[in-house]
């Protein structure tokens, strides 16, 4: 009987495998179709609340804001590494939207229904629960790094430039026999990290099978052009530094060394060289950083990703800075529009921009961190977090919105909050029990009844605050008495229907 080739003991069979390649996580249950209606519901009543309190601006923001957030995680999490760039890009664009929101309107109303947005707009995606989210987290991290990285350098250049050493190589300084010397050592610069940016990218590992081949062909073609002109640069180190001394000695003629300073002390080339060494060094340290973690070549494309999503978001504020600072201090507080006035007038326009973007973003990616901490902690469900997520947000909105807000607008919104979760949580249940294709006859009646429940109540509720409020009892306080009462009849529903 033939035997089948030996392996070692103890390894399982290939087909055995039970962790597929990617990262081995398949991601949440996949609730039923009755999970988009929760969504729909608890979108419509982050928005109503908003407009009900009279920031229309902020909660249309913040919602928005909240929904890309939550697209952008799922994305972000894909094994795809062109999704991951996608996903990052729609992810730090969200995250400063709702940092926006957050300091343009009311603060904690803001945090409450970006919440109930982001809950809701989850609950059909599944971007929550089963650490699905700290992943996403993980990789706009990530994408932050270069924003950091240029923001500190930035900040730091004038102390670099006062030193004498920087501002005479990127700057034409001195004699023309000085020009060339530090014209050539950029330029040996330039080739030496371009080089080794190149040799680092995984670029032949990540070509379909079929380029391969080509792909490998086109990186050898750029590696021997760049050592070549890494070469000739070195010799022009060499060269530069004996024009140098020569120079000194009053041995070349002027005639001469005046062209040779010519050709070499164009700024702008002289800037373009730093850039492209900067570039080169940049890729060449976040490649080989990735490959040092161990992780698998398709985690190491998803990081590269992100981090190529984060130095092209550099280089759009970097160019963007004037604007980008005009904008925030027009709609900014007058705080803000003091705080960047006094940035600027330290570190230099640049500098202030990606400092402040570093700054906005870094700041909304840890105030997300309390997510997964509040379910760490077992405060939040990891089990249907993202309707429990909206129902939270709309209830903590409505009990913020009661001295502004119509009695309509909060006991909807309440209402809302806890049909949201209902369907929601009947979803997810379906999904784990007989699949995300299941019969839509049981969910629908079953929606139709939390619709009716909630409309009944809301009804309910508004006329006996119009009873109350002629009383003893009047205003925000008889409002906020009467949600809190009506909240809990509902959980009370709900808990009996359970």
């Amino acid at each position: 009987m033939s035997r089948s080739p030996e392996r070692p003991i103890g390894d399982p069979p290939a087909s055995a495998d039970p962790t597929p390649e990617g990262d081995g996580d398949e991601g949440p249950v996949s609730p039923s179709w009755g999970a988009w209606p929760a969504a729909v519901l608890g979108l419509v009543g982050a928005l109503g609340l908003g407009v009900a309190t009279g920031t229309t601006g902020v909660a249309l923001l913040a919602t928005a804001s909240a929904t890309t957030l939550s697209v952008a995680v799922v994305l972000s999490t894909d094994g795809d590494p062109l999704r991951v760039a996608a996903g990052t890009t729609l992810g730090l664009a969200a995250m400063g939207g709702l940092a926006v929101a957050t300091a343009t309107g009311p603060t904690a109303t803001t945090l409450a229904l970006s919440a109930a947005a982001f809950g809701a707009a989850s609950a059909p995606l599944g971007a929550v629960g089963e650490g699905r989210f700290v992943r996403g987290l993980g990789m706009f991290t990530y994408a932050l790094v270069p924003l950091g990285t240029a923001a500190v350098a930035s900040a730091l250049w004038p102390a670099v430039a006062f030193l004498g050493v920087a501002s005479a190589i990127l700057v034409r300084e001195g004699t023309a026999a000085t020009a060339v010397f530090t014209g050539s050592l950029l330029a040996a610069f330039a080739a030496a990290a371009l080089r080794s940016g190149v040799r680092a990218l995984p670029a032949v590992e990540l070509a379909p099978r079929g380029r391969r081949e080509r792909v490998r062909d086109v990186v050898e073609a750029a590696e021997s052009t760049l050592t070549l002109g890494l070469r000739y640069a070195l010799a022009g180190v060499a060269a530069g530094l004996v024009v140098l001394v020569l120079a000194g000695l009053g041995v070349v003629p002027d005639s001469l060394l005046g062209a040779l300073g010519a050709v070499a002390g164009v700024e702008p080339v002289r800037w373009l060289l730093f850039a492209t060494g900067v570039l080169g060094v940049v890729v060449s340290v976040s490649t080989r950083s990735v490959r040092l973690t161990g992780a698998t070549l398709l985690e190491r494309a998803r990081r590269g990703a992100a981090v190529g999503t984060g130095t092209v978001l550099t280089l759009v504020v970097a160019v963007a800075a004037t604007p980008l600072l005009s904008a925030a201090a027009r709609a900014g507080p007058t705080w803000v529009e003091e705080l960047l006035s006094a940035v600027v007038s330290v570190f230099g326009v640049v500098p202030a921009a990606l400092l402040s973007a570093s700054v906005l973003l870094l700041s909304a990616v840890f105030a997300t961190v309390l997510l997964p901490g509040a379910v760490g902690m077992g405060i939040a469900p990891d089990r249907a977090l993202g309707p429990a997520l909206a129902a939270a947000g709309l209830l903590c909105g409505a009990a913020l919105s009661a001295g502004t807000a119509s009695p309509l607008a909060v006991f909807g919104a309440v209402a809302a909050g806890m049909v949201v979760w209902d369907l929601g949580e009947y979803a997810v249940g379906v999904g784990e029990e007989v699949g995300p294709a299941a019969g839509r006859t049981p969910e629908a009646v079953h929606a139709l009844g939390s619709l009716t429940a909630g409309l009944a109540g809301v009804v309910l509720a508004v006329g006996l605050h119009s009873l109350v409020a002629g009383g003893t009892a009047t205003g925000p306080l008889a409002l906020a008495g009467l949600a809190a009462a009506f909240v809990g009849v509902l959980v009370l529903v709900a808990l009996l229907r359970g």
